[in-house]
């Protein structure tokens, strides 16, 4: 009876003296790894990371990358698109994109536009399967694939790399020694009678291999899962959006394999305008000194300086813009090649793309945060490089663009962020807050959208001032939401041209057309 009563009083005690070894364990690993700036509030002179109301203050890199579309083929059904933002869309994009980075550069062929073609009727007409992902056009595929294979490393551990910067044709800039380095605009996968074919979409033909196992790197591994991914969307019978190809027109022609969201479905208008931030603390988000020197340029236009770098806000606008100041004794201007050299001279070599997208976005986080993951895409990347050397341009860094999905439609007339990083960091930045400023979203009217084919035949009506002939051809179609009217937004239909025109038709009957509308 004694043992049972010391046993009942001891117990309790042995379990309060592990709650407090487990407390003070965890106190002093505190002190020991964290920094006292976040064991405590920050102390005033310190730059206070800041995040804008509805923004995520945390973004991964890698969710950036990401298809504007997902066209699928899948047995006994019409073509249809996915969300690449559902959980089945991200593991086929995911999947899709490891094929694309694995597959050796050896390995690529050039292939004639009507070879895809006729493969993608044998997948439609065999009940076979197939994924095309669309991506913003104007990228080389040299630094898709570094960027791709950076992600797949981090996914597995691995910190951000992939090749170094160093010329410009060894990284998709202005050299084009490797003939498989051109602009793409499109991942296609079919699935034919042969074997898979994987293929990249150029300005004129594909690049592509058909992959049987060797000499293919660890693509067909990957391949697998694409396939079952397919074979899982089409068991479980997912919602998905109806695809038609996109006709051509008289004066206007379309090139073979473009589709597009079928139209007859309704889209309503959105109201987005510039976000009523508190600009004070986006500021000091920038600066750690105590008090920010500030002056007011013109207007509602005020400057932040504090002798390293200088910062824009333009609140009846939403727009922020950084620049970092060049060292003592370098160039005038900081952002752009002039600014990176100076830089580069002082911190060494040029960061990889993956490196200088993950600054971009970490930068971007601590200074008013992102829309939520999904809702952020790459859209466009470019070399900054060294001047004065006209045979192989040396890299500096990396120039990001980045665009914004409302309710799965990309913002696509402006950029939501544009980037510059360089060998010691970001050096320019600018970013435009927006919040929706509608009364009552309940009660927005939708409209039925037109078909796409009906778009082209409006561009078609074009007079060749307007759009050359030059420009005649359509290479993609896409829905998307542009500027009209202040600041609202409606749906239109986006049709990127062979010369890199790019033209909106309203998707509402009746609208306007807009011929390269103004810069982002």
């Amino acid at each position: 009876m004694k043992d049972l009563t010391f046993e009942r009083l001891v117990e309790p005690a042995k379990s309060v003296l592990i709650v407090v070894l487990l407390a003070t364990s965890l106190a002093l690993s505190a002190r020991l790894w964290l920094s006292p700036a976040a064991a405590s509030p920050v102390r005033e002179g310190y730059r206070v990371p800041y995040t804008a109301p509805g923004a995520a203050a945390e973004l991964d890199w890698r969710d950036v990358l990401q298809p504007l579309s997902l066209l699928l083929f899948l047995p006994g059904r019409d073509p249809s698109y996915v969300d690449p933002g559902e959980q089945h869309g991200l593991f086929l994009w995911l999947a899709t994109r490891d094929v694309a980075a694995a597959l050796p550069d050896e390995a690529l062929e050039p292939v004639a536009a009507g070879d895809v073609e006729r493969w993608r009727q044998q997948v439609l007409r065999g009940g076979g399967l197939g994924v095309e992902a669309a991506l913003p056009s104007g990228v080389r595929l040299g630094l898709w694939r570094q960027l791709w294979s950076a992600a797949a490393e981090a996914a597995a551990g691995s910190a951000p790399g992939g090749a170094a910067g160093g010329t410009a044709g060894d990284a998709a800039g202005a050299g084009d020694e490797d003939p498989t380095d051109v602009p793409v605009d499109r991942v296609v996968i079919l699935f034919t009678d042969e074997g898979a074919r994987v293929l990249f979409r150029a300005q004129r033909d594909y690049l592509g291999a058909l992959v049987t196992g060797r000499g293919t790197g660890g693509a067909a591994g990957y391949l697998d899962s694409v396939r079952q991914v397919l074979n899982l969307i089409a068991n479980l019978d997912l919602d998905q959006q109806p695809a038609e190809p996109v006709e051509p027109a008289e004066g206007l022609a379309v090139a073979p394999g473009v589709y597009a969201p079928a139209g007859g479905r309704e889209l309503p208008l959105l109201q987005y305008g510039p976000a009523s931030l508190p600009w004070e603390r986006l500021a000091r988000s920038f600066f750690g000194s105590a008090t920010v020197p500030r002056r007011v340029a013109a207007g509602d236009v005020v400057l932040y300086t504090d002798g390293q770098g200088s910062l824009t806000i333009r609140p009846d606008e939403g727009l922020a813009e950084y620049q970092a100041l060049p060292a003592p004794g370098g160039p005038a201007g900081a952002a752009g090649p002039a600014g990176m050299a100076a830089q580069a001279g002082a911190e060494g070599a040029a960061p990889t793309p993956a490196e200088a997208l993950a600054a971009a976005v970490a930068f971007g986080a601590e200074r008013g945060g992102w829309p939520a993951a999904g809702d952020v895409v790459l859209a466009s990347v470019t070399p900054v490089v060294a001047r004065g050397s006209l045979s192989a341009p040396r890299i500096l860094g990396y120039r990001f663009g980045f665009l914004q999905r409302v309710d799965g439609y990309l913002l696509a007339d402006r950029y939501l962020a544009v980037v510059e990083v360089g060998p010691g960091g970001v050096v320019y930045w600018r970013r435009r807050f927006i919040e929706s400023n509608l009364a009552d979203p309940l009660g927005t009217v939708a409209i039925p959208i037109m078909p796409a084919g009906e778009a082209v035949a409006l561009a078609a009506a074009l007079g060749f001032d307007e759009l050359p002939e030059s420009a005649r051809l359509v290479d993609a179609a896409r829905l998307v939401y542009v500027r009209h009217e202040g600041e609202f937004q409606k749906p239109a239909w986006q049709l990127n041209l062979h010369d890199g025109t790019v033209v909106w038709v309203s998707a509402w009957p009746g609208g306007d057309i807009q011929v390269n509308a103004a810069a982002r």
